[in-house]
């Protein structure tokens, strides 16, 4: 069993149409470079889609690769529930000198739904302080 056939019958792919592949195999990577994407055959593909996930800077860049790599020597991940970390304090030093006055708390999540989570969170704390209570016409999920 070839790669293509290998990952047909494991994965499912949620942004293709499954059907699609019944005549388009899917395109196995092997390594990315910069703007390009190299398939286990060698061919190269131009990866114009790097707006999904981060990529907006290229695959492999030597500036960010180095910072991810240096980090895993430190510390994977470092929970903010009474922990705190040198990296994160000194970006949020840094981004509060240059964003307009009053931004100076800052949340990080990991994803879109975590942030769009901790938003309507944020919200709803912010809407019972300024009000003193919730109000009955207010739905919160």
């Amino acid at each position: 069993m070839n790669m293509e056939q290998k990952d047909l019958e494991h994965i499912w792919h949620p942004c293709s149409q499954m059907k699609d592949y019944e005549e388009l195999p899917p395109i196995i990577i092997d390594h990315a470079k910069g703007l390009y994407l190299y398939d286990i055959y060698g061919n190269r593909y131009a990866d114009l889609v790097s707006s999904w996930w981060c990529n907006l800077l290229g695959h492999c860049n030597k500036r960010i690769s180095n910072a991810v790599k240096d980090q895993l020597d430190k510390a994977e991940h470092v929970i903010f529930a009474n922990f705190s970390h040198i990296p994160a304090i000194n970006l949020c030093d840094r981004l509060s000198q240059v964003l307009p006055k009053g931004l100076s708390k800052f949340f990080f999540t990991d994803n879109g739904s975590s942030a769009i989570e901790a938003a309507m969170k944020n919200e709803f704390s912010s809407t019972i302080t300024r009000l003193g209570t919730r109000r009955k016409s207010d739905l919160w999920l």
